[in-house]
């Protein structure tokens, strides 16, 4: 047995989460040899395997850049829930495309890409947001437009100088359950309007779809007053909360 001693925590953490390094009683490191023999096979439990993935997200916090959207597609996180946006591309002030690590109290991990683009924060702006994979409870899975992870697509523009925007939120779902795509269009702080018009062409009989996290953001999506709306809906049109 090998044992490592005098590593930083950062560079300690990143070869637990690759599978190299194994922790031991009393806080010891030792260097898993097998690793040398299966080196892809270990790596490829990166999500999947419960120490490696908390690793992981340490290594990530500490190692990796971060910075918040200029365009927020998503509210603030609920209790419990932590996301970090981590860029992928050099900041030029038009776009950004980011690695999305959404961490929940239980361990549970969800990796996803956004994107978002648009000249000035406040004035018209595209996001996009893909969940990929979520992992707990040792094991990981492809969630991508899937009807629990619909892939999230906002436009939103302001109209002329009235203080006005409208917004177009689609929630997409691939095949074989598309018929659970959904597109909303509002139109907020229209001159003598104290309620956003909505245009939302779902039939009024169709069941919300059940999307997960709910579309408020919260746990529990039975108070509208509280809803973020994450997504892009207003609390009335949250699939979530008037569902």
């Amino acid at each position: 047995m090998i044992t490592v001693d005098g590593l930083d925590a950062d560079l300690t953490d990143l070869g637990i989460a690759l599978g190299l390094l194994v922790p031991g009683t009393g806080g010891q490191l030792r260097l898993d040899e097998a690793f040398f023999t299966d080196p892809w096979g270990r790596v490829g439990k990166l999500v999947s395997d419960d120490t490696q993935r908390a690793a992981l997200v340490r290594a990530v916090a500490a190692l990796l850049p971060q910075d918040d959207p200029r365009f927020p597609a998503l509210g603030r996180d609920p209790l419990g829930v932590r996301t970090r946006h981590v860029p992928l591309l050099a900041q030029d002030g038009r776009g950004q495309l980011f690695l999305v690590v959404r961490e929940e109290a239980g361990g549970r991990l969800t990796l996803g890409l956004a994107a978002e683009g648009g000249p000035l924060a406040g004035g018209p702006g595209v996001t996009v947001q893909l969940d990929l994979l979520v992992a707990d409870g040792g094991s990981a899975r492809a969630v991508a437009a899937t009807p629990e992870h619909p892939m999230r697509l906002r436009v939103r523009t302001p109209l002329g100088d009235t203080g006005a925007t409208a917004e177009a939120s689609v929630l997409l779902v691939a095949p074989p359950h598309e018929a659970q795509t959904r597109l909303v269009v509002t139109v907020s702080g229209l001159p003598g309007m104290s309620a956003p018009l909505v245009l939302d062409p779902a039939p009024a009989a169709r069941a919300p779809p059940p999307w997960s996290p709910p579309c408020c953001g919260w746990s529990s999506p039975s108070s509208p007053a509280r809803c973020p709306s994450p997504y892009g809906w207003s609390p009335s049109t949250c699939p979530a909360c008037s569902g």
